[in-house]
C-alpha cells in the first residue's frame, strides 16, 4: 500500500512558499531549496535522509529565489536547479522580481553554477523531470518572458560527454 507523507518546512513562525523538492536516488536523500515568505527570501538547502531533516551549511549557496525547478540527473550524479525569481525590490506595494537565467548542480555537498551555451531563460513557469528512456532531463518552460519568442519551449539536458 502506498503512503503519503506530509512535509512542512518552517522559516521562523510561518511556512515559506515557492520552495522546490526532489529525491536523489543515488545520494538517497531528498533536497529542498529556497523559497520566500513576505519580503524575506531564502537561499538555504535542506536534506532529508535516514536521520530526518537537516540544513546543509553551504559557504556559497545560489542566490535566494522561488519559482525554480529541481530534478535529479543520474548522468550528472547531481540535482539540477534551473531558473527562479528573486526579490529585486519588494519594499513597496508593487514587487519587482529578478528572474534568473541560471543552472546550478548540487552533488550532495556543494552547489556549482553551470554556464551552458543554451539553457532555459527566465520564466514564470518551469518544470523538469528526468526521462530514463532518452537519458536526459526534460525541462519545460511555459512562458519564457521573452517578448520576441514568448511561449512554451522544451529543453533537454543530457549527461556528460562519453
Amino acid at each position: 500500500m502506498a503512503e503519503w507523507w506530509s512535509i512542512e518546512v518552517l522559516h521562523g513562525e510561518t511556512s515559506a512558499f515557492g520552495w522546490q523538492l526532489t529525491y536523489e536516488s543515488e545520494l538517497i536523500e531528498a533536497a529542498l531549496t529556497n523559497g520566500a515568505r513576505d519580503a524575506t527570501w531564502f537561499s538555504d538547502t535542506w536534506l532529508f535522509d535516514a536521520k530526518g531533516w537537516h540544513q546543509a551549511l553551504i559557504a556559497a549557496p545560489p542566490a535566494a529565489r522561488f519559482g525554480h525547478t529541481l530534478a535529479y540527473h543520474p548522468g550528472l550524479q547531481s540535482v539540477v536547479m534551473i531558473g527562479g525569481a528573486g526579490g529585486k525590490d519588494v519594499s513597496g506595494p508593487i514587487w519587482y522580481y529578478d528572474f534568473r537565467r541560471e543552472t546550478w548542480l548540487w552533488n550532495g555537498q556543494t552547489w556549482t553554477q553551470q554556464f551552458p551555451a543554451v539553457q532555459p531563460g527566465p520564466a514564470f513557469t518551469i518544470g523538469a523531470a528526468y526521462d530514463d528512456t532518452i537519458q536526459a532531463l526534460t525541462v519545460h518552460v511555459g512562458d519564457d518572458l521573452t517578448c520576441l519568442s514568448r511561449g512554451p519551449k522544451t529543453y533537454l539536458l543530457t549527461g556528460p560527454a562519453q
